[in-house]
C-alpha cells in the first residue's frame, strides 16, 4: 500500500500544507489505496514534504509525485 508522509492533520481537516492537499485530493480523486503518516520535514529524506513511499520507491516534489502515480493508473488500466 502506499504511504504518504506529510504534517499532521489539524481539526480533522485535510493538510492546511497545499502541496499536502493536492497529493491527497488527487490519490482520492484516482481511487488509489493509501496510507497517512504523519512526520515532521526534519525526517523526511530531503526534508520536504508531502512524499510518498511506493515499496521501495521514495518520491518527493508533489509534481513528481503526480507524475509516478498517473503512470501507475496507465499501467493498472491496461492490466
Amino acid at each position: 500500500m502506499l504511504k504518504l508522509y506529510q504534517l499532521e492533520r489539524t481539526w480533522g481537516i485535510p493538510n492546511l500544507i497545499h502541496f499536502c492537499c493536492k497529493i491527497e485530493t488527487y490519490l482520492r480523486m484516482a481511487d488509489i489505496e493509501y496510507e497517512v503518516k504523519t512526520i515532521l520535514p526534519l525526517t523526511a529524506p530531503k526534508g520536504k514534504l508531502p512524499y510518498i513511499e511506493d515499496g521501495e520507491i521514495k518520491l518527493e516534489n508533489s509534481q513528481f509525485i503526480i507524475q509516478y502515480l498517473k503512470k501507475i493508473i496507465m499501467i493498472w488500466m491496461k492490466v
